[in-house]
């Protein structure tokens, strides 16, 4: 079953001459040229993330230099907004942002969206895998849900809910919600627009709507672009020219695209497997996953060994894995699939990603293959890759408990 581009889909030798077009235009453009470029992308981010409805509240957008700098600004703003509070970080959040949390709000890190003033949650995991919590299925709309629901029936408590919007810039948060979103509440919605180019990933972009009452808006708008510049998300003028402006009507598309091509995978192996390697399946990834007795192994080994041993044993698991990956993505023997990061893309990317474990007093990732489809991949190149690499993984079981 192959999926094929769309007609607004473009070669990627057209991009690059696209691309090769707006460099010639951006070296010819002119100040005034390039504040017109920028307040045009932003109406239509505006348009795009703005349609929330709330009584009395005022929206408004932010370009930045990346998403995990959206993210970051979004913290800060969020932290000054509350003065201070309380925050839950839910275990989906980008795990490039994780170790800014427990910088930035040190012991009021909450363990629950209850008793929390502000609210940190992705829509779906991007790398969530530790020991102590193998397989985190938290709902995150679930979350957002309580969220909610807590800010209507605490009308004098200001609260902030940040969401990171990448996997689907479309959502409404407001549609969880009564109708409406609490006017006590401040919503800030983040997007990684690299992850919406159309094609490659030449350059970087970070988008952040937010929406609040227009008593707090112009604090939220001033914190927002202080903290922007302060951790270097500021868009660059040269990434102006190319910043993406994708149609909901493409992002949906590409959204069905490639959760089509993840059932694909998941039919493969559904978790859970106890004999096997097993694949969960989300929108823009599908995750490989041990058996349960791989997991305990290595958290038994870990509990029992000092925190360096244990460090320097899964860094072995780690290297017969990304070993298996490799072998897996030569076997498929197609550009269209190759090890990389990032997501989004026409083409598949595979790569070994996993959550901070802390044993014993040292920090590592146990790391897992993550695979993601890209919306022009082949289901039947994906599913040979996802065969292959189960296959090899389940070869290596033997290996990673001589390694434990």
């Amino acid at each position: 079953m192959g999926l094929e581009p769309s007609q607004e889909e473009v070669s990627e030798p057209r991009r690059k001459r696209a691309i090769g077009r707006k460099s010639v235009l951006f070296a010819q453009a002119d100040s005034e040229t390039i504040s017109s470029w920028r307040d045009k992308t932003s109406v239509h981010w505006g348009r795009l993330l703005s349609r929330e409805k709330g009584a009395d509240s005022e929206q408004g957008i932010l370009l930045t230099g990346s998403g995990t700098a959206a993210n970051e600004a979004s913290m800060l703003a969020a932290r000054d907004i509350v003065n201070g509070g309380t925050v839950y970080r839910h275990p989906f959040w980008y795990y490039e942002n994780e170790a800014s949390v427990s910088r930035l709000f040190g012991t009021s890190v909450s363990k629950s969206e209850d008793d929390s003033d502000i609210l940190l949650v992705n829509l779906e995991p991007t790398n969530h895998f530790t020991l102590a919590n193998p397989n985190s299925e938290t709902p995150p709309l679930d979350v957002i849900r309580s969220f909610l629901l807590k800010a209507a029936v605490l009308p004098d408590k200001r609260i902030v809910l940040v969401v990171d919007a990448t996997v689907n810039p479309n959502i409404c948060i407001s549609d969880l919600s009564d109708g409406e979103l609490p006017p006590n509440l401040v919503l800030l919605k983040t997007v990684s627009a690299t992850k919406h180019q159309k094609g490659g990933r030449d350059y970087f972009f970070g988008v952040i709507g937010y929406k609040a009452t227009a008593e707090v808006s112009g604090l939220v708008r001033a914190k927002l672009s202080e903290y922007s510049r302060l951790v270097s998300g500021v868009l660059p003028n040269q990434n102006v020219a190319y910043f993406p402006r994708p149609t909901p009507a493409w992002l949906a598309e590409k959204r069905r695209k490639t959760i089509e091509l993840n059932r694909c995978l998941a039919q493969i192996r559904p978790f859970p497997d106890s004999r096997g390697w097993s694949i969960t399946p989300y929108t823009f990834h599908s995750f490989v996953f041990p058996p349960a007795f791989i997991v305990n192994m290595i958290s038994e080994f870990c509990a029992k060994a000092n925190g360096e041993e244990a460090k320097k044993t899964v860094s072995r698991i780690n290297d017969f894995v990304y070993e298996a990956v490799v072998h897996a993505v030569e076997r498929t023997a197609t550009t269209d699939i190759g090890v990389g990061d990032s997501f989004g893309l026409p083409v598949t990317r595979i790569n070994t990603q996993g959550g901070e474990s802390n044993v014993n007093g040292a920090s590592f990732r146990l790391k897992l293959p993550r695979i993601s489809p890209g919306y022009s991949s082949s289901a039947r190149d994906l599913r040979l890759l996802a065969t292959e690499l189960l296959n090899q993984l389940d070869s290596r079981n033997s290996e990673f408990l001589k390694v434990g």
